[in-house]
């Protein structure tokens, strides 16, 4: 199946003289928006010691990020569970495209909304090769339909189940290191802001600590 996938995207690629920058491969990845600690900190002789936990620490939704076999990247879609549009609040310097759906992953309906809002718009007309895993939301019926329909330039290939981990570029080398950059901001961000507390309160003492147990916004 791995060799039939790889002659396919040879084939494609010289049939219609494709470049390496339209060799395509979308992927989801989950973004939680809280890094909580894995240590708590609490006063000394207490006894008892609340949960570190907050009520939006399962808030999540769904990033598709999409690379090229050049390694360049696409424009970036974040998935959102809303009901109404959302806007940013800060300058969309990346182009960032949102959804909002019911859910906060991938259906095809939004599948094939990215590809009229992000993948078109991409390739403007020129052939294309859009490398997908086998979720059902990706190579359902109702996908295939729309891209043979209105976008004959972009041939889509299924990278067959359980072989993600060695075809697609997304999961080999983008989406664990993303995630970590994301943590790693996350964590700095909330750092600076405990530093920024601390200025006016003594090292140790029991109003950071209680702060710190019950997980009330002290910045």
């Amino acid at each position: 199946m791995v060799e039939t996938l790889i002659e396919r995207v040879k084939f494609l690629t010289k049939k219609y003289q494709i470049l390496p920058c339209n060799i395509i491969n979308p992927d989801e990845t989950p973004m939680y928006w809280e890094f909580l600690p894995r240590h708590i900190v609490f006063p000394k002789g207490a006894k008892i010691v609340p949960n570190w936990k907050s009520s939006n620490s399962h808030k999540r939704s769904t990033l598709l990020l999409e690379c090229t076999s050049e390694g360049s990247m696409l424009r970036p879609t974040l998935i959102l569970k809303r009901d109404t549009p959302y806007t940013l609040r800060c300058n969309n310097s990346i182009n960032l495209l949102i959804q909002n759906i019911e859910n906060d992953w991938t259906t095809s309906s939004s599948f094939k909304d990215w590809i009229r809002d992000a993948l078109a718009p991409y390739l403007q007309g020129k052939h294309g090769i859009l490398i997908i895993d086998s979720y059902e939301g990706h190579k359902s019926e109702e996908v295939r339909v729309f891209v043979n329909t209105y976008y004959a330039n972009i041939h889509c290939i299924v990278i067959p189940g359980g072989y993600t981990d060695i075809l697609q570029p997304l999961d080999l080398g983008v989406n664990s290191v993303f995630k970590g950059y994301c943590k790693q901001e996350s964590l700095e961000f909330t750092n600076k802001q405990i530093m920024k507390y601390q200025e006016n309160v003594k090292i140790n003492s029991e109003k950071i600590n209680l702060n710190l147990v019950t997980g009330k916004k002290f910045f």
